[in-house]
């Protein structure tokens, strides 16, 4: 694959399931340390695996498991849309894809220093009133927005 030298690449994911009531989503809450800190976000995003990276759907795999304990298939994850910005004068590309879960699948995060230090399942809703109160990084509550008005209605 090639490695961009004029911007970084950063693949999200957008974990999703069905339950009884409503669409749910997987946010991992990040380390006090770094951009973002102690907020909720979409797993992944930390660009480390683009080099080494057979394609965009591998880079996407190897960001969310180094976050997350949980096998995932390559060939479910989808694309969903890309997002450009620039932040400290770096240009960067932010992938966002999606993988939808089963109810009774077991999440946890991993020990890896950059992985969150925990997760949980959220209703739209309630990521919205996160989002208010600031505790969701980035823009990663209008994805989610997007996404459940784009693909899941």
């Amino acid at each position: 694959m090639i490695v961009p030298n004029w911007f970084t690449p950063v693949a999200s994911t957008i974990f999703y399931r069905k339950t009884n009531a409503c669409w749910e989503f997987l946010l991992g809450r990040r380390k006090v340390v770094g951009s973002g800190g102690g907020k909720w976000a979409l797993v992944g995003g930390s660009g480390a695996f683009w080099e080494g990276a057979t394609g965009k759907f591998d880079f996407a795999r190897s960001e969310a498991i180094y976050d997350l304990a949980i096998n995932l298939d390559v060939w479910q994850l989808k694309y969903f849309t890309h997002r450009l910005k620039s932040e400290d004068k770096l240009l960067i590309l932010e992938l966002y894809f999606s993988y939808e879960l089963p109810l009774t699948q077991e999440v946890g995060v991993t020990s890896n220093e950059k992985a969150p230090d925990d997760c949980r399942w959220f209703s739209i809703e309630k990521i919205n009133e996160m989002a208010e109160r600031g505790e969701i990084a980035f823009n990663n509550h209008e994805i989610v927005q997007e996404f459940e008005k784009q693909i899941l209605k």
